[in-house]
């Protein structure tokens, strides 16, 4: 969503510079390589910054050199200070994949499917200190399609996400300021694999939704026997539980009945 919503800017507004994250070892090799968004910035031309940290007016001599009008937060992975967020005049937009206030912090695409939503969307926010409570300036509802995975409704809310952040640059100045409603605040932690086991005592529809949120990362997990199955997908057929497809230790991706009948179970 990132590099699309720097093409999408970049038509027809200035970008001053592009601060991303630190070369990183990547590969085999773990030789330091650039993040795409740095490669992005170079291949057009944009200066690029990569600070190692934000701290105690570090990047003030930054802020400064490029004098931005706005800053536009994707998915930096690190939280902006005070002094950061108030130096340019408009501020800073980031953009999150929900229906804010409900669902913030770092799994809201997740638990919308795990909670069995049927409506999401994308929110363009104005940054404050705290995570994703800023004032609300624009938003575009997407429904959740059914079956749809976390990683196919995250793909999908990608492309909305262009379209929110350049409408939110274009119209900054008409866009109302709408606080949040605290009362209706609910925030989502991050999916770790320790929390991916399916609990079956759930109902049919609350297991295949797990599943769904789960599906690509960490990925649902149940154990048969003394394997550890991946479960990426299951159904409910006449009223019950069906389990579609698994990865066994070490081995591919198959359909869980022929994995039944690999073991005789």
């Amino acid at each position: 969503m990132v590099l699309p919503s720097l093409e999408a800017l970049n038509k027809n507004h200035e970008i001053c510079a592009i601060v991303t994250q630190e070369d990183k070892p990547r590969g085999r090799g773990h030789q330091l390589l650039p993040t795409p968004v740095a490669v992005w910035g170079e291949k057009n031309g944009i200066d690029v910054v990569k600070p190692s940290t934000l701290s105690e007016d570090s990047f003030l001599p930054v802020l400064e050199k490029y004098n931005p009008e706005i800053i536009v937060v994707i998915a930096y992975g690190k939280i902006l200070p005070k002094y950061v967020l108030e130096f340019p005049p408009n501020k800073a937009v980031n953009v999150h994949f929900s229906l804010l206030p409900k669902y913030r912090g770092a799994a809201p695409v997740q638990y919308a499917i795990i909670n069995g939503e049927t409506e999401t969307g994308v929110c363009t926010i104005l940054m404050d200190e705290k995570l994703d409570t800023g004032d609300i300036l624009h938003t575009i509802k997407a429904p959740i399609l059914e079956g749809e995975t976390s990683g196919e409704l995250f793909s999908r809310l990608s492309k909305v996400c262009v379209k929110a952040i350049t409408f939110t640059v274009e119209n900054f100045s008409k866009l109302a300021h709408i606080k949040q409603n605290e009362s209706k605040a609910t925030y989502t932690e991050m999916l770790l694999p320790a929390n991916s086991f399916i609990d079956f005592s759930k109902s049919p529809e609350e297991i295949v939704n797990f599943i769904r949120g789960y599906n690509p990362h960490p990925t649902a997990r149940m154990k048969v026997n003394d394997e550890i199955l991946k479960v990426y997908s299951a159904r409910i057929k006449d009223d019950k539980l069906e389990i579609l497809e698994v990865m066994p230790p070490g081995k591919k991706r198959m359909l869980y009945v022929d994995y039944i009948r690999g073991k005789r179970i």
